[in-house]
C-alpha cells in the first residue's frame, strides 16, 4: 500500500500489516511502512470521520535521512543515527505529528561529538510548522546545550532556533577547530546563548559569548551571517585593564579594530613602566594570525 497524507511532505510506501475496515474506521496491527526515508512500525486507527489516531516506533535511521524526509536544511553539517516514538492525530485536514527523538549512536555537529542528544517535536501539517522544544545534547567532551525552537516548511522556508549552552571546555573545542592545535592561552569553560533564524537560504547565527576562566576573561558576541563573519563588543580584562575588540571577516580576509584601555605595559615586558591606552586597527588573513 501506497498512501499519502496531503499535508505530510513526504509519502507513505511500501506499507505491509494486517487492516480491519469497520465503515469508516480503518484499523492498523503492526504495519511496517516508510515515510519518506524513515521507517516505521505502526498501531492505530484512521478514521475518514473522526481523524487519526496512530502511533508509531522508528528503531533506527540516519540523521541525514531525518532531515531530508521533512525538507530541513540546517546551516551546518549533522550526522549520526536516531530513533523516535511518534504519534498521528488530528483531524484528517489537519493532522498533527508529534514525537521524541534520541540518538542510538554517537551523533555530530559540525566538528563537534556528541554522546546524547534528545528533542521533542511537533509538526502541525496543515500549518507546515515544525515545533522543536526540549532540545538536549550532550557534548562527548563536555558542558551540555538545550534549546527549541520552530522551522517554517512552507515557501519561503525559514527557521528560528534558540540555544544554550552552559560549561563547554573552550580549549578543547579550540583544537578541534585548529587542526589539533592548542590556542596560545587558555580559555576555560565558556557559556553562550545563540540563535539561529533566518530564511533557509540566508541564516545567520547571533551568539553571545562568556569565557570568565580563560588568561584574559572576555564577554562578547559573534555573527555568522553567510561567509561573513563578525565579533562585536568583544570586551576582554588585560593586564589590569581593559581591551574592547569589533572585527569583521570575509572569505579569508578579516580587519578589525581595538581600543586598550589603562594596560600595565610591565605586565608583558620589563622593559616599559606604566598604564598603555590607544586605538588599534588590525588586519589579515585567517590562514595566519602572526
Amino acid at each position: 500500500v501506497t498512501m499519502r497524507v496531503p499535508q505530510l511532505p513526504q509519502v507513505f510506501t511500501g506499507a505491509a500489516g494486517n487492516l480491519q475496515l469497520d465503515g469508516t474506521r480503518i484499523t492498523l496491527e503492526k504495519v511496517t511502512t516508510s515515510l519518506g526515508k524513515i521507517p516505521l512500525l505502526a498501531n492505530g486507527t484512521v478514521d475518514t470521520e473522526k481523524g487519526f489516531n496512530l502511533a508509531a516506533q522508528v528503531k533506527a535511521v540516519k540523521v541525514e535521512d531525518f532531515l531530508k524526509t521533512f525538507a530541513i536544511q540546517l546551516p551546518f553539517s549533522a550526522s549520526g543515527e536516531v530513533q523516535a516514538t511518534t504519534k498521528l492525530t488530528g483531524a484528517i485536514d489537519k493532522p498533527i505529528l508529534t514525537g521524541t527523538v534520541k540518538n542510538t549512536k554517537s551523533a555530530q555537529l559540525d566538528r563537534v561529538d556528541l554522546s546524547k542528544v534528545s528533542a521533542d517535536f511537533k509538526l502541525d501539517a496543515s500549518a507546515l510548522s515544525l515545533a522543536v522544544t526540549n532540545i538536549q545534547a550532550t557534548p562527548t567532551v563536555g558542558g551540555q546545550v538545550v534549546g527549541n525552537g520552530r522551522i517554517n516548511l512552507n515557501e519561503p522556508r525559514s527557521l528560528d532556533l534558540n540555544f544554550r549552552a552552559t560549561n563547554v571546555p573552550g580549549d578543547t573545542i579550540a583544537r578541534l577547530y585548529n587542526n589539533g592545535t592548542a590556542p596560545p592561552i587558555t580559555v576555560g569553560r565558556v557559556s553562550a546563548q545563540a540563535r539561529i533564524s533566518g530564511a533557509i537560504e540566508n541564516v545567520q547565527t547571533v551568539a553571545q559569548f562568556q569565557a570568565p576562566e580563560a588568561t584574559y576573561p572576555t564577554t562578547g558576541e559573534v555573527a555568522i551571517v553567510g561567509s561573513n563573519g563578525f565579533l562585536r563588543n568583544v570586551v576582554a580584562q588585560v593586564a589590569g585593564g581593559t581591551v574592547t575588540a569589533n572585527a569583521r571577516s570575509n572569505g579569508d580576509r578579516w580587519q578589525g579594530t581595538v581600543q586598550a584601555a589603562n594596560i600595565q605595559a610591565n605586565r608583558f615586558t620589563s622593559q616599559v613602566q606604566g598604564l598603555v591606552s590607544g586605538n588599534f586597527n588590525l588586519s589579515g588573513t585567517t590562514s595566519s594570525f602572526q
